[in-house]
């Protein structure tokens, strides 16, 4: 009787318990059989660092001029401790030449003095101005303005005759025998020598057209010109 039940049992059981779905097994990935490329990387080159621009210096002023403000003492050493023996006094308003860039307040001088003095005493020596010049003439006791054409008579100028002129031998009116002329219109070469004669008379020695002495004009006047005008 046992026996029946546990059969019916186990009949019973199987009935009911589903069926175990048979595993699929998932197909294998296909791996690819070359691995892609990597594209190549750059060495990485380190970066220089900028470099600082060097700092300007300031201009030196050894051989400098510098003018005093007050009366100074110079010392042997840039101090007023008793091992720095005053050297010399400078009286102010005296120009001193500076023979370092100074330091902790004191510079050192080689003129009038050599030694070291406080340097907040001293201020810029003016700028000398240079004189104008005088307009030049062939003399200063012409009673008259010399002519533009007269001036600046200098070797190898040119200058052209404004009427027809007679070269002389020499710087005289009765000068003779003429070496030639230069007639109106004609230019001239100079050699830089000139001579005043009788009456105010200016003469000029010329090297070309041909050597000798030309009248430039008399009184202010002139007989030439500057060339191309």
């Amino acid at each position: 009787m046992r026996l029946v039940y546990l059969v019916l049992l186990v009949g019973l059981f199987g009935a009911i318990a589903p069926p175990l779905a048979a595993q699929e097994t998932p197909a294998e990935a296909e791996t690819p059989t070359e691995a892609p490329e990597t594209p190549a990387t750059p060495p990485e080159t380190p970066e220089t660092p900028a470099t600082p621009a060097e700092a300007e210096s300031s201009p030196s002023l050894i051989g400098q001029c510098r003018l005093t403000n007050r009366t100074l003492s110079v010392y042997t050493k840039p101090s007023v401790a008793a091992d720095s023996d005053i050297a010399a006094t400078i009286p102010a308003q005296t120009r001193v030449t500076l023979a370092s860039d100074g330091t902790g307040g004191w510079i050192k001088i080689s003129e009038p003095a050599r030694g070291f003095i406080i340097a907040r005493h001293l201020t810029a020596c003016p700028t000398a101005t240079a004189p104008t010049p005088e307009p030049e003439t062939p003399n200063d006791d012409f009673p008259f303005t010399q002519h533009s054409a007269l001036v600046n008579l200098t070797s190898g100028a040119c200058r052209q005759a404004i009427v027809d002129l007679a070269i002389r031998p020499e710087p005289r009116s009765e000068a003779r025998p003429f070496i030639g002329s230069v007639k109106e219109g004609e230019t001239m070469t100079l050699t830089g020598q000139s001579q005043m004669g009788d009456e105010y008379r200016l003469w000029i020695r010329i090297s070309k057209p041909y050597p000798g002495w030309v009248s430039g004009g008399v009184e202010g006047g002139t007989n030439v010109e500057l060339c191309g005008e």
